[in-house]
C-alpha cells in the first residue's frame, strides 16, 4: 500500500516475509512491531498497514546498520522545528543518541519509505520500556516466532504502546 498523504514521502511498506528475508542472515535478534504484531499473533492479516515496524535492542545497532549498507537510513528528530524535515542520515559506524527511538528506511533516496526502526534500550538481560523505565521484562519475553519463522513482538508488550494499539484494536 502507498500512502501519498505524508509530507515526507511515500510509503510502499513491506511485507512481514520480505522484511525477514532482509534480515535472515543477522546474528542479532530484531522483531515485528507496530500494527502488523497482532496480526502475526492471529496469523491473518486482518486490514492493510501504512507501514511496518522492525524492533531491534539498542546494543546491536551496528549489526542492524550494516545490513541495510546502501540504503537511505534517517534517524526520526521529531524535535525539530515543525514543518521542517525532521530527519538526519544515520551513517555507517555512528552510534545513535540516546533520544533516537524511530528510524525510516528505503532502499534508496528516490523510493518510497519500505521500513521503520524501532530502538528498544536494555539494562543487561532485561528490556525497558522508553515512557517508563519501571516497565521492563526479561529479553525472553520480548517476541514470539510465527510458525513461518517470523519473528514478531510478543502482543502483550506492544499493546503498551496506546496508539498503535488503539488503532489495531479498532480495525480487529
Amino acid at each position: 500500500m502507498t500512502n501519498e498523504a505524508n509530507h515526507f514521502g511515500s510509503w510502499q511498506p513491506w511485507q512481514p516475509e520480505e522484511v525477514a528475508r532482509l534480515f535472515s542472515t543477522l546474528t542479532v535478534p530484531w522483531w515485528i512491531a507496530g500494527g502488523w504484531t497482532l496480526d502475526l499473533f492471529l496469523g491473518v492479516q486482518t486490514r492493510e498497514h501504512e507501514d511496518i515496524d522492525v524492533l531491534f535492542l539498542r546494543p546491536d545497532q551496528h549489526e542492524i546498520r550494516a545490513r541495510l549498507q546502501g540504503w537511505d537510513v534517517q534517524e526520526a528528530h521529531p524535535e525539530l522545528l515543525p514543518g521542517s524535515w525532521p530527519f538526519q542520515e544515520w551513517k555507517q559506524d555512528v552510534l545513535l543518541s540516546a533520544s533516537v527511538h524511530d528510524i525510516w528506511c528505503r532502499p534508496h533516496e528516490r523510493d518510497p519509505w519500505a521500513l521503520q526502526l524501532m530502538v528498544i534500550d536494555t539494562d543487561r538481560d532485561q528490556w525497558i520500556f522508553r515512557r517508563t523505565a519501571q516497565i521492563c521484562g526479561s529479553l525472553s519475553t520480548l517476541g514470539r516466532i510465527t510458525k513461518d519463522g517470523i519473528p514478531y513482538l510478543a502482543p502483550e508488550i506492544q499493546l503498551l504502546y496506546p496508539r498503535d494499539a488503539q488503532r489495531d484494536l479498532a480495525h480487529q
